[in-house]
C-alpha cells in the first residue's frame, strides 16, 4: 500500500506525518490515563493497547482500500532494482515501481510500490498496468497494485519471526525459574547460536554446486562491497548492557554486484556473488563471466572463485558466541543453585525457630 501524490497533496500528506508524531505522545498519555484509572498493573497492557491501535488502524486503512477502491489505469514511469548491503554480511534484492495514474478528479498522480522480483521482471516502463485507489476526503489517495490485496502484501515471515521470539522470551522467563530449565535453555541457546553456522555451511554447498548454474553470460560489475566485519544478530545499541554479536571476520570476502541480461530478459538486472578477497581481482566497469541458473538468475557463479568465507567466519562466530553462551549459563546455574541453598537454609532456620517455641 501506497499514497498517490499530486503536487496539491504534498501538503496533507506533511500534516499526517506531523500528526503520527504527535498521536504517539497522546496515545501513551492515554493508556497510561486507563491503567491509573482501573488499576492495570501490567506493563504488558500499554504495548499491547499501542500495538493494538497503530497496527489496527494501519490494516484497517489496507482492508477499506480492498473494500471500496476502485481499479484505475496507470503507467510505469520508472523502474530501480537495488542492493542494500546488512550489517549481517550479506544483502538483500529491493525492487521499486513507479506508477503515474489519473485521479478521480483528473489531476496526474505519481506512487510508488515496493514489489518482488516476479512482478518487477513481469512489468516493464511504459507499460499500462492496473492500480487499485481511493480518495481520502479528496486530500490523498491510498493505492496498490490491483493485482494485491491485504492477505497477499502482508509479511508473515516477519510475524511468524516475531511470535516466535516472544515464545522464546517467555520460554526463557519461566525456565529460570528451575534448574532443568535453566539447562534446557541453555542447550536450546547453543543451538541457536549453531544455526547461523548451518545456514551458512548450506549456502557454501549451494556456491559449490555448478550443475545449479548452466547458463553463462556476461555482465558489468556495478559494485564490490568488501566485507571486514560482521554482526549475525545486530541491534541499535544505546549502551553497553546489550549482547555483543558483532566480530571481525575470519575470512575477507566481497560481495559483487554484477548487471547483465540473462536469457529471455528485456531489461538488465543486477546478480550478486559473494567470493573470498583478492586484492585488485575485481573493479567496479569491469566486464566478467558469470554463470546462472534459469530460476534464480540473481543468484549469480563468479567461475574460478573461492568461497571459504561461508565456513570460515560462521565458525569462528559459533566458537566465540557459544563460549560466551557457556559462561552466562554457568553463571545462571549457580545463581539459581545459590538461590535455592538460601532459601533452604532460611527454611530450616524457620522450622528450627518454631520447634525452640
Amino acid at each position: 500500500m501506497s499514497f498517490g501524490v499530486t503536487p496539491d497533496s504534498v501538503l496533507y500528506l506533511l500534516f499526517l506525518g506531523f500528526g503520527l508524531l504527535l498521536s504517539f505522545g497522546v496515545v501513551f498519555i492515554l493508556v497510561g490515563l486507563i491503567q491509573r484509572l482501573f488499576g492495570i498493573r501490567n506493563e504488558w497492557f500499554g504495548i499491547a493497547t499501542v500495538l493494538i491501535v497503530y497496527v489496527g488502524g494501519f490494516m484497517g486503512a489496507s482492508l477499506y482500500l480492498d473494500s471500496v477502491g476502485q481499479v484505475r489505469p496507470g503507467v510505469i514511469s520508472a523502474k530501480e532494482e537495488t542492493i542494500a548491503f546488512r550489517k549481517e554480511g550479506d544483502w538483500t534484492h529491493n525492487y521499486g515501481l513507479s506508477v503515474t495514474y489519473r485521479t478521480d478528479r483528473g489531476d496526474e498522480a505519481n506512487t510508488h510500490f515496493n514489489t518482488n522480483a516476479t512482478l518487477f521482471d513481469a512489468l516493464h516502463k511504459g507499460e499500462q498496468v492496473g492500480l487499485r485507489t481511493v480518495s481520502i476526503n479528496g486530500w490523498f489517495d491510498l493505492t496498490r497494485l490491483a493485482q494485491q490485496n491485504t492477505l497477499s502484501w502482508i509479511n508473515w515471515r516477519w510475524i511468524e519471526y516475531g511470535l516466535g521470539g516472544i515464545l522464546l522470551l517467555y520460554a526463557g522467563w519461566k525456565s529460570l525459574k528451575s534448574s532443568v530449565g535453566c539447562m534446557s535453555m541453555l542447550i536450546l541457546l547453543v543451538l541457536l547460536a549453531s544455526l547461523p553456522f548451518g545456514l551458512k555451511y548450506q549456502e557454501w554447498r549451494a556456491s559449490q554446486d555448478a550443475s545449479r548454474t548452466p547458463l553463462h553470460a556476461n555482465g558489468v560489475v556495478q559494485e564490490v562491497h568488501r566485507v571486514t566485519t560482521i554482526d549475525p544478530l545486530p541491534s541499535d545499541r544505546s549502551g553497553n548492557s546489550q549482547w555483543e554479536t558483532k566480530m571481525d571476520v575470519a575470512q575477507l570476502y566481497d560481495i559483487v554486484v554484477i548487471r547483465y541480461t540473462p536469457q529471455g530478459y528485456r531489461e538488465p538486472i543486477l546478480g550478486v556473488d559473494a567470493v573470498d578477497a583478492v586484492e585488485g581481482s575485481l573493479e567496479k566497469g569491469m566486464t566478467v563471466e558469470l554463470a546462472y541458473g534459469p530460476n534464480a538468475p540473481r543468484e549469480v557463479r563468479l567461475p574460478n572463485r573461492t568461497r571459504n568465507h561461508y565456513i570460515l567466519n560462521p565458525l569462528a562466530w559459533v566458537k566465540e558466541q557459544t563460549l560466551a553462551l557457556g559462561l552466562v549459563g554457568l553463571l545462571l546455574v549457580g545463581v539459581t543453585f545459590v538461590e535455592r541453598t538460601v532459601k533452604r537454609a532460611l527454611a530450616r532456620r524457620r522450622q528450627g525457630s518454631g520447634a525452640v517455641a
